[in-house]
């Protein structure tokens, strides 16, 4: 599906529309009060292994490619918060096939669009399952 995107972009915008939903996932299914502490330590992480990459664009200007980063991320947010009749996935997926320079590829955005439905029922389930352990306390998310 992604054939005629490079390999580098295609795998760097996997990461971030993976570290993009997994961002959203904190604002949506965490408490407020939980919410921010989540997601400076998520922050610090991405960060961490970023700087540990080896990655010689990353090495060279860290913060330019952060700051790349989070102007994905919320273009991402806005995506999947902008009502569609078709859904979030299709959005996220335009957004995608934008970011590998395909926004004309039907293949391309249906790519995106899967792997956002993916990471967000495996970010469910895994959430679903750490609540029954929280007992409800900081997820909130519906185990019915």
């Amino acid at each position: 599906m992604l054939q005629d995107v490079d390999g580098d972009t295609a795998l760097g915008e996997l990461f971030f529309l993976r570290t993009s939903v997994a961002a959203y996932a904190l604002q949506r299914f965490f408490i407020k009060p939980a919410q921010e502490q989540l997601r400076d330590a998520f922050d610090r992480w991405i960060h961490k292994m970023l700087r540990g990459s080896g990655d010689k664009r990353i090495q060279k200007n860290p913060n330019a490619f952060i700051d790349g980063m989070n102007q994905r991320y919320n273009q991402y947010i806005e995506a999947i918060e902008t009502p569609d009749a078709r859904g979030p996935a299709w959005n996220v997926g335009k957004v995608f096939a934008k970011f590998c320079g395909q926004e004309k590829d039907l293949q391309v955005v249906l790519a995106g669009s899967i792997e956002f439905g993916g990471c967000m029922v495996a970010i469910t389930a895994c959430l679903t399952d750490a609540k029954n352990l929280d007992g409800g306390d900081i997820i909130m998310i519906s185990t019915d």
